[in-house]
């Protein structure tokens, strides 16, 4: 049996026009499909996107306001040593005027002292920090 359609002598198959229309409806059927999944895809991020980008400006309030707090915290021990050097200074001139250099020297012994033993605990203190993060 010899065929004389080119396309039977190619050897495809004979397809009929309303086997090709329903394959192009499956087909624009299927594309419809993927392009709603796109756009659910895309609507899917853009909300996680808000949502990501809601979070960062959460963090970024809480930081400034950790950042604000630990400036006044900062500014507070600044005057608090301030304040505890003026009232030494106060006393050593008011032992001085009453020419009181004993009471004086002892005060000034237990001030270096003190001084002291909070220098070394705060270098025990980072030391040990490091030894730890190492």
């Amino acid at each position: 049996m010899a065929s004389n359609s080119p396309a039977q002598r190619n050897g495809a198959p004979n397809i009929s026009e309303e086997t090709v229309k329903e394959m192009i409806a499956v087909q624009k059927q299927t594309l419809t499909i993927k392009l709603k999944e796109l756009e659910r895809d895309s609507a899917e991020i853009e909300f996680n996107k808000k949502i990501a980008q809601s979070s960062i400006d959460a963090q970024e309030r809480d930081r400034k306001h950790e950042r604000e707090e630990n400036t006044k915290r900062q500014s507070h021990k600044y005057y608090f040593g301030l304040a505890i050097v003026v009232l030494i200074f106060a006393f050593s001139a008011y032992a001085l005027h009453l020419g009181r250099t004993d009471i004086l020297m002892d005060v000034l012994k237990v001030v270096v002292g003190f001084v002291g033993g909070l220098g070394f605990a705060t270098y025990k203190t980072r030391s040990r920090d490091k030894d730890d993060d190492e």
